[in-house]
């Protein structure tokens, strides 16, 4: 158990928070039509971990298709240029949030977040890494749950803190 009033010791290594798992396009719901916008847990732990000037890196799948492309490109334009975007033949990910004053229902349309692959580009990413992290939706689906399953051997392999995110929407 770590004592949280002491700093955690890792290894200096090239990478602070490795983040695996889905990057979406949500789509919300303004003044009646719908409006794409940059989403995904793990994508926005790596987008607030560098916007507080760590050191982050971003692992995930989009679809060859327009929701993909508007991903990459928010993903270059905001300096994650470390991580790996994997592109694949099924769509890109997306969830529909509806307007609410309650707590909004949102729907989500998965494909091509969960074919992520367990590749040697990865596997040298994540030995670079002090901290891998991912959320409960790579696990949640077989072919991203091995890779996951992959990358956390590796990290207790080469003692790299593991990070778990258990939100899930079934």
């Amino acid at each position: 158990m770590y004592d949280l009033e002491k700093p955690l010791p890792l290894e200096e290594k090239a990478i602070d928070v490795l983040t695996v798992g889905e990057v979406l396009v949500d789509m919300i719901d303004l003044e009646g039509s719908y409006h794409p916008f940059f989403g995904g847990s793990p994508a926005n732990i790596a987008m607030n971990v560098k916007a507080l000037g760590g050191r982050s890196a971003l692992v995930a799948a989009v679809g060859k298709d327009r929701m993909g492309e508007f991903l990459k490109e928010t993903i270059k334009q905001r300096g994650l240029t470390d991580g790996i975007i994997q592109e694949n033949k099924a769509s890109t990910s997306m969830v529909l949030v509806n307007k609410t004053t309650g707590t909004p229902i949102p729907i989500f349309y998965r494909g091509a977040d969960y074919q992520l692959d367990y590749t040697n580009e990865l596997k040298e990413l994540a030995s670079e890494s002090k901290i891998l992290h991912f959320s409960s939706w790579p696990i949640s689906q077989e072919h991203s749950r091995q890779t996951i399953e992959s990358l956390i051997e590796q990290a207790k392999a080469e003692g790299t803190l593991i990070s778990f995110d258990p939100n899930y929407h079934p």
